[in-house]
């Protein structure tokens, strides 16, 4: 008979990663809107795909950190 057991990341996890993913979105923003030549290299277009991408990251992040999706699901054999 075996056993499932989550694991989840620790709660820093979901801070600490904000130190990364909120400085690069704010830079990437910077470029998209503020310089010629970032906007002509992502554009409208990407910086909204690239803005869904780091918010689902970030979400994702968020919810394993406090324990609403498991991070491992782990089966142990008895």
């Amino acid at each position: 008979m075996s056993r499932t057991k989550s694991v989840y990341l620790p709660l820093w996890v979901a801070w600490f990663s904000q130190l990364f993913i909120l400085p690069v979105w704010l830079f990437a923003s910077y470029q998209a809107f503020f310089t010629a030549k970032g906007r002509a290299d992502l554009g409208i277009e990407g910086w909204i795909m690239m803005t869904f991408v780091m918010a689902a990251v970030s979400t994702m992040l968020f919810l394993m950190g406090y324990r609403k999706l498991p991070a491992y699901i782990v089966e142990e054999e008895k």
